[in-house]
């Protein structure tokens, strides 16, 4: 990688790349949380020399545009990850991360500290930094898209439970009617029912292949537009993320509950969310928690991931 020590047009910055199953995305990301230089590619998902590649060559592409040294590197990836090692264990939409010591090969290939973590602990973290969840003390975030997933912040720290995976909303169960095998994620949980994929199959007539129906935002739009089918869709899946969220502001009792990806993030389903926990949720918690929807977009891993990394390199530079 080319020395990026020249210049100092973005000073105080650190590289973000946000790695999911359809496309890696990087920037330059400062310490107040402003995301400048983004560029983006599609993921080699099945490639790991490739992906590896594609990642570096993001991350010289925004420390040349920045025109200086970075902090380092933050990664948010879309799997499980070991915390400590950086490795990733496992990422269902990527098999060329299987098991990939990520942070040691990023590390290799640019000279740079690189911290990897969960997505949607970094993005819950973006968002508690420098988006909708500013100011609070204990946070909730749902990213609802092709998946549900999320984060928490509880007493002002990023919760990341004892596996690094706290946060995975979508196993949570909405029917229990229509559960499958034991551990399948086919059927019965919220993601089977809330996710973009489910919204999409359920509005896709009887007997049709997988191929025909509306995209997920199709069904939004033709809802919006007065399709009543579509409108019923939404109204399920939107049920069912109410009842979730409701359990989730009796167990936790937060400040807010941030709902954003990208379904999510339109505001389709606040207001079924919000009725539930004004009906239903423990009085004390329901009175004092706010639901609403994401203020970063697709930016929060990226800021969420340079945060974390500015946090780590000044943890590592502390005098003991």
């Amino acid at each position: 990688m080319a020395d990026p020590s020249a210049g100092t047009n973005l000073p105080g910055f650190a590289v973000a790349v946000d790695i999911g199953g359809t496309k890696i995305a990087a920037g330059g990301v400062t310490r107040d949380g402003q995301v400048a230089h983004a560029v983006s590619v599609p993921t080699p998902a099945e490639d790991s020399r490739a992906l590896l590649d594609a990642v570096v060559r993001l991350i010289r592409d925004v420390c040349e545009a920045a025109g200086g040294r970075p902090a380092g590197v933050g990664v948010a990836v879309a799997g499980a990850v070991d915390q400590d090692s950086g490795e990733v264990r496992y990422a269902p939409n990527i098999p060329a991360l299987h098991e990939c010591p990520l942070r040691r090969l990023l590390s290799d290939a640019t000279g740079l500290p690189v911290l990897v973590g969960f997505d949607g602990h970094l993005t819950a973290l973006g968002e508690y930094r420098a988006g909708a969840g500013r100011g609070t003390r204990n946070m909730v975030l749902l990213t609802v898209g092709t998946g549900i997933g999320g984060g928490l912040i509880l007493d002002g720290r990023l919760y990341r439970g004892s596996d690094n995976l706290a946060g995975a909303a979508g196993w949570m169960i909405a029917d229990p009617a229509a559960l499958g095998a034991a551990g399948s994620r086919s059927a019965g949980n919220l993601e089977s029912v809330s996710a973009g994929p489910a919204i999409a199959a359920a509005h896709r007539p009887a007997g049709s292949g997988a191929g025909c129906g509306l995209s997920a935002e199709a069904v939004l739009a033709a809802a919006r537009a007065g399709d009543q089918h579509a409108q019923a869709v939404l109204s399920d899946a939107g049920r069912s993320l109410a009842h979730a969220v409701t359990g989730m502001v009796s167990l936790l009792n937060p400040d807010k509950v941030i709902i954003g990806g990208g379904l999510g993030s339109t505001g389709v389903f606040l207001a079924p969310v919000r009725a539930a926990v004004a009906a239903f949720a423990q009085p004390t918690s329901r009175r004092r928690v706010m639901i609403e929807t994401a203020a970063l977009g697709p930016d929060a891993a990226l800021v969420g991931a340079a945060c974390a990394l500015f946090e780590e390199v000044q943890e590592s530079t502390s005098p003991s």
